[in-house]
Order: C-alpha cells, then structure tokens, then sequence
C-alpha cells in the first residue's frame, strides 16, 4: 500500500517524471538529462519532506547510484528546507530568486562552474535542483547545454523537457527563457560582448504604449541585489490612469528624457502593477540584460549610440494570468 507522504509527493510533481528505485523503496522527483546530469525538487527534512524529496531517500539514491561519487549544486536563495551537513560538504550553493533568472553574468559564472566541475570530476553525478527543480533548474541546465553541446536555445530546452516533465514545458516563465536565449547569443558574439565591457548605458526614455481604457498603472524599475533578488526601485511613477475615452492604441510616455545610468553588467527588471478594486494590486514582471539586448541589435546607422528594446505584453512574466491585456508594449530607449 502506497504511504500517504508518497501519494502527497506525488501530487505534488505530478506533471514531472519520477525515478523508481523499486527494489530498494526509492521514488524521488528527479530525472537523468545526461547520464551525469541529474534534474530535481529540494531535498527535504522534517514536515517538508511529505511533500519533497526525503533527503534520507535521495542518500540512499546515491548510495546506490553514484557511490561517494556525487555532488549538489543548490540553486535556492531562499532558506533550506533540509539541513546540508548531512551532505558532508558536497554541496555548492549558487541560488538566486525564485521565478526568476539569475543576473545574466552570475548565469555565465554558474556555466562554467559546471564545466570545470565535469572536467575535475568527470564520474561525477551533479544534482542540480532549487525547490521543484524546474524553472531555475531549467534555465541554468539549459544554459549549460547550449554552452557545451552547441545546441540551441529551443534545442536545449526540448532535451530538458521531454527528460524532466510528462506534461508541460519545462520552462514557462519569459525572463528566464530570455536568459537561456541571452546564452545562445553569447556563445555566438562572446568577442562583441567583450567589447562592452565597461561601456556606459543609459535610458534617455521608457514608453508605455497601448494602455487599456480606465486601467490606473505604475512603473518601477529595479536591480538585482547582492542577493540576486529585486532590489529597490532604481526610478518608479506613481499611478497614472488612462482616460476611458481615449484610444486604446494611443501611446502614452510614461517616461522621457531622464537618464538612468546602467552599467554593462546590470541587469534590469521592470515591473508594472496595476490598481484594481479595494486596493488590491496586481503585477507583472519581466528582467532584461541590457548589454545582451545591445548585441542583439543592429544599430541605428544614423545615431549607433543608440538602441531600443521593445518588450511585447505577452513577454512579462505573469502576463498569462489576466486575459485582457494591460497595455501593448514597453519601449526602452538606450544611449551609449
């Protein structure tokens, strides 16, 4: 008879595959993408492992598995949910905000930490997870696909998928897919980029077009902090509301002629809430890499100083969430 952790667990992951170690009582949420490689949810102590992976199995796993030939790599900011000296030290934790990428040039670092950990231990077993082990898993195992088996970036995410989950994508949040396309592009123009290094940029306008009729909405702008969350707002408006008599399609600037300055290594999230009854907010998100938008670009041939980035509605994360469109576009104007 199936325990009732198991059956818990399994609701849980319901939509990724399980391995079966039959013989020995091991099912565990995880999943092989190369034969070294491994994909899963949290390890888990106490009351969380009804619902994650028992830290308990997951050792008898490698016991049995990979024997004293194994290593964690811990991708969750957020506190542990199982106690890591149990791991005798074979953990790395390089963790970053939940439904989010990781700065772009932390996502590059934590790639070729992977490469040099295969090339020093190339028996090992690396298990990478955050919490289940699919959107931060995902973004960063895909980045390491692209970066060692010259796949794509949709290649690298169609290997993810079809080993990690039975139903669904793997990845589903736009920044982070972004992110692994942000990969693609730097293995392609990696001398490009390194040309920017040190360049200034700065947003001389930020253009909210296509606001819905009667919807009150406010703009911040932000950065990673030192722990690779949002930090505070770097420039932020106040609600500013649409007339309900205006046309949906006229373009409204929300910001103009006030320079932001941003380094090359920043990455900037825009976030945009949205007023609704009683007070309540709604939100959606989306990071971008303004360097790597940069090399994505052609220039302007009149004016190379600049460029611009247009973020599509459809492109922010949670925008699946609300079935009428907040607004159309959001358009960054970048100087050099």
């Amino acid at each position: 008879m199936v325990s009732l952790p198991v059956l818990i667990r399994r609701k849980v992951a319901q939509r990724r595959h399980a391995f079966h170690l039959k013989d020995h009582g091991v099912e565990l949420d995880l999943a092989y993408i190369e034969e070294n490689l491994i994909a899963m949810s949290t390890m888990a102590n106490g009351v969380h492992k009804i619902y994650r992976n028992d830290i308990d199995a997951v050792l008898r796993f490698l016991e049995i598995r990979h024997p004293d030939r194994w290593h964690v790599l811990n991708l969750c900011a957020e506190q542990l949910v199982y106690d890591d000296s149990n791991l005798n030290g074979n953990v790395t934790r390089l963790g970053f905000q939940d439904h989010s990428p990781p700065p772009f040039l932390m996502l590059i670092y934590i790639v070729q930490w992977m490469q040099q950990f295969y090339q020093q231990h190339p028996d090992y077993a690396l298990l990478v997870h955050c919490k289940a082990g699919k959107g931060r898993t995902g973004t960063v195992i895909c980045s390491y696909l692209i970066a060692t088996k010259n796949l794509s970036s949709i290649e690298s995410q169609s290997v993810f998928t079809a080993a990690r989950m039975t139903v669904g994508d793997g990845l589903t949040i736009p920044s982070q897919i972004r992110y692994v396309q942000y990969m693609e592009l730097y293995q392609q123009q990696k001398g490009k980029l390194l040309e920017l290094l040190g360049t200034k940029l700065k947003i001389s306008s930020l253009d909210l077009q296509g606001i819905g009729s009667g919807n009150s909405l406010k703009i911040s702008l932000h950065n990673f902090n030192d722990k690779h969350c949002k930090g505070p707002s770097i420039w932020k408006t106040n609600y500013c509301q649409k007339s309900k008599h205006s046309s949906r399609y006229d373009s409204q600037t929300i910001l103009n002629h006030k320079d932001i300055a941003v380094d090359t290594d920043t990455d900037i999230g825009i976030f945009i809430s949205r007023k609704t009854g009683f007070g309540r907010q709604q939100l959606v998100r989306c990071w971008i890499n303004a360097v790597m938008e940069h090399v994505g670009k052609q220039e302007d041939t009149e004016n190379p100083n600049m460029f611009v980035i247009l973020i599509s509605w459809d492109s922010f994360d949670q925008a699946y969430k609300y079935p009428v469109p907040w607004f159309e576009t959001v358009t960054l104007n970048i100087n050099i």
